[in-house]
């Protein structure tokens, strides 16, 4: 099989649990990704193909004049690296037919390309779906109740629940992580920076409190942030599910695989998305009684104590944990991808 991911964590990574599923039942598989997601690939068994230019996905914070030339640049580079990872498809395809690809639609040209070869093309959306209908079966990595618009999808839209599971081989010393009784993690994604003044409002609010905090400030240099109190550990890049198993709230982004980690933790929320798709996400959720949306600065610790002390607010988030533990995630993924397979 091949894959063929948005070249960004949070679309590789939900790929990567499917991968894992089937090279651990003896099915050879190609992913095409770029060079930082290399080791994370083989480790689960999987070929890895780069394409000659890397796709560069981010986003910065802002709208200045040079912020503005900075994300002219990245797009240009984007369409540079697009280029590049047609030809680097086109070449496996023609190598090695697949019986079966699965494709990103964030991917515009990868379904069509793919499909020229007479090669069965599978979706796969890393978080909601965006079209209803579609001539053969569709994987959703989402809970049917975070999907918006639910009731629209017929039966060859499959949500599989959480695929997750996937780690970049990296340092794995957590001695940092705590064991406190009260834990904050806060984690806002890699594509949309965050300003040091964000994360410093939240040190501001915890400091002097009980509380132990642990930040993920991906793009933003630790540093930026000035000096910080005994009860505030923050780094560039956290295990979070790691983290989450330690933790009693979570502040997020709202992304789809860090609302899946959370869900599976049984843990709280706090969501403080940017993007349209996260801002419905953290509405459903805020429906489904596990999240509150991020208020003042000064209310902050208050929401964290009353999100860790409501038993409402337990209750609910241990229904959408058992709800996700049974979804079937890379497993049901892996019967339907070799199901289809099966009829070539």
């Amino acid at each position: 099989m091949l894959f063929l991911p948005y070249s960004a964590w949070g679309h590789v990574s939900p790929m990567l649990a499917v991968v894992a599923e089937l090279t651990g039942r003896g099915v050879p598989v190609r992913m095409v990704a770029g060079s930082a997601y290399r080791s994370a690939i083989e480790a689960v068994g999987a070929e890895a193909v780069v394409p000659a230019v890397e796709h560069e996905v981010r986003v910065p914070p802002g709208w200045r004049p040079m912020e503005l030339i900075e994300r002219s640049g990245i797009w240009r580079r984007r369409r540079i690296a697009w280029t590049a990872t047609r030809y680097a498809v086109t070449a496996e395809l023609r190598r090695d037919r697949p019986d079966v690809c699965v494709v990103d639609p964030h991917v515009p040209w990868g379904s069509r390309l793919v499909s020229r070869y007479g090669v069965p093309v599978v979706p796969l959306w890393t978080t909601h779906a965006r079209t209803a209908q579609s001539g053969g079966p569709v994987l959703v990595n989402a809970l049917p109740e975070l999907q918006p618009g639910r009731s629209r999808f017929g039966p060859g839209v499959h949500f599989v629940g959480p695929l997750v599971g996937a780690v970049l081989p990296g340092d794995r010393d957590v001695s940092w992580l705590s064991g406190s009784d009260r834990t904050l993690v806060v984690a806002t994604g890699t594509v949309f920076a965050r300003p040091a003044e964000f994360f410093r409002n939240i040190v501001d609010a915890f400091t002097g409190t009980g509380w132990t905090v642990i930040l993920a400030t991906a793009r933003l240099p630790v540093e930026h942030l000035g000096v910080l109190p005994r009860n505030v550990h923050a780094h560039r890049w956290i295990p979070q599910s790691m983290a989450l198993e330690r933790a009693s709230v979570f502040l997020t982004h709202a992304g789809m695989n860090s609302v899946h980690e959370a869900v599976l933790a049984g843990v709280p929320m706090i969501s403080a998305p940017h993007s349209r798709e996260q801002r419905l996400t953290a509405a459903r959720l805020r429906e489904l009684g596990v999240a509150v949306p991020l208020g003042h600065w000064s209310e902050l610790v208050g929401q964290a104590a009353r999100m860790t002390s409501d038993p409402l607010v337990h209750q609910s988030s241990q229904r959408m944990k058992s709800r996700a533990a049974a979804a079937g995630g890379a497993v049901s993924a892996a019967d339907l991808l070799l199901e289809i397979a099966d009829r070539r």
